[in-house]
C-alpha cells in the first residue's frame, strides 16, 4: 500500500505509514465511513470509491 503524503510502500494492513506517519485511510464521501487506502468499495455502504 503506498502512502499518499510520502509514497512509501508500506505493508498491506498497516493504519499508518511506516515511514512519515500519515494515516493509511480514507473517508468515504457517501457514508463517512473510514476505509483502508487501496479500497474498490465502502464496507459499509457499498460505494464505489472510483466514482467521481
Amino acid at each position: 500500500m503506498k502512502c499518499p503524503e510520502c509514497q512509501f510502500e508500506n505493508r498491506k494492513g498497516v493504519k499508518f505509514c511506516e515511514e512519515c506517519g500519515a494515516k493509511m485511510e480514507l473517508e468515504c464521501p457517501n457514508c463517512g465511513t473510514k476505509i483502508p487506502l487501496g479500497t474498490k468499495f465502502c464496507g459499509a455502504c457499498g460505494y464505489d470509491q472510483g466514482e467521481p
